[in-house]
């Protein structure tokens, strides 16, 4: 019989591949200006220092949690996720972006973003709420693509509000300021002024939602960038893309399995092909399909979690062992020691 917290598990099994790593690189910029080198911070959480490889990844969500969270720590400013936000150019989202610069109106550019969505990201999404006068465009933190609990994703929230209105300002008008701004942040008052200044709006604070609010005046009118067939030859590489990042889920599925029960012992072949609802033989034969193993997965996720971890100081080696699943430290040292070639405790000295 299946338990209940198993049966939970199996409900929240989605496809989130996490977020569109190129969007690392408006951190990027927005470190330098704050005389701050990024790679240490990007290492720390496991991320590539090479932004143009992180073109090609996704960002896992409780990395882009812990990323704008280590980024706002050091730069000592609550207001830096709009320093973030407002970096983020339509170019560095590939076709979508492209796409979205030659929209017709900001209905069909956020109707194109809410189409191509997970190419962005399977963690957040904007959705427009049309109302008598005015249309909220709502930033939706998508909570069922968790199997643990997370930080609350505020910092990520108002990022994102940033690059909604830098969008705007862009196809629109570069002097565009919305009607009123919501967010559930109560941030300190340097860092409300730093944020007034980019928004220029009326700003809600503490509010149940993060939103920009726009007369619908404005969502219907035509844009003067607006090329129909330019955007449908870009909609057809999003689609294509799409079609790709699809093929690949199924590999994430499994290490966000592996991921949320390495703790407590479960992350065995046979129980997430159950949770899956498949035999082991077959949940090999899907991932052979993408070129892994189960145990190519498994060793991946220990070494990543083990490094973070290390780095991070704040447990014993038998601590980060246990929570890995291993029995004993020294099974945990030698595997360790074949993923790095040193054994945790030399790799916390020279690290």
């Amino acid at each position: 019989m299946i338990n209940n917290n198993r049966q939970k598990q199996k409900d929240l099994i989605t496809n989130s591949t996490g977020t569109f790593g190129g969007l690392s690189g408006a951190l990027v910029q927005s470190l330098k200006s704050y005389g701050i080198d990024y790679k240490d911070i990007f290492s720390n959480i496991g991320l590539s220092t090479d932004i143009n490889q992180n073109f090609n990844n996704r960002i896992k969500k409780d990395q882009f949690i812990q990323l704008l969270q280590d980024c706002v720590a050091a730069t000592k400013d609550e207001a830096f996720p709009i320093e973030a936000g407002k970096r983020i150019h339509p170019t560095m989202l590939h076709h979508i972006g492209l796409s979205s610069l030659a929209s017709e109106s900001l209905r069909d550019l956020f109707n194109r973003l809410d189409r191509f969505q997970s190419l962005i990201s399977d963690d957040f999404s904007v959705e427009m709420q049309r109302e008598e006068e005015t249309s909220k465009l709502l930033v939706i933190e998508k909570l069922d693509t968790c199997y643990t609990e997370q930080a609350p994703a505020l910092l990520i929230k108002d990022a994102i509000l940033a690059a909604i209105l830098r969008a705007i300002r862009i196809v629109f008008d570069p002097d565009f300021v919305p009607k009123a701004v919501f967010t559930t942040r109560n941030p300190s008052e340097k860092a409300k002024s730093k944020i007034q200044e980019y928004f220029r709006s009326t700003i809600h604070y503490g509010a149940d939602y993060v939103a920009l609010e726009v007369p619908n005046a404005l969502i219907d009118a035509k844009l003067p960038g607006a090329n129909p067939e330019l955007a449908k030859i870009y909609d057809k590489a999003s689609l294509d893309q799409l079609a790709n990042l699809q093929k690949q889920t199924f590999t994430i599925k499994v290490e966000n399995i592996i991921i949320s029960n390495l703790k407590d012992g479960s992350a065995s072949k046979e129980y997430v092909a159950d949770l899956l609802h498949m035999s082991s033989r077959n949940l090999q034969k899907k991932l052979k399909k993408e070129d892994t193993s189960f145990k190519d997965i498994l060793e991946d996720v220990r070494c990543r979690l083990a490094v973070k971890l290390l780095k991070d100081g704040s447990q014993t080696v038998g601590e980060i062992a246990i929570s890995l699943g291993y029995s004993n430290t020294a099974n945990f040292s030698r595997a360790f020691k074949k993923w790095t070639g040193s054994y945790p405790v030399n790799y916390i000295k020279t690290h």
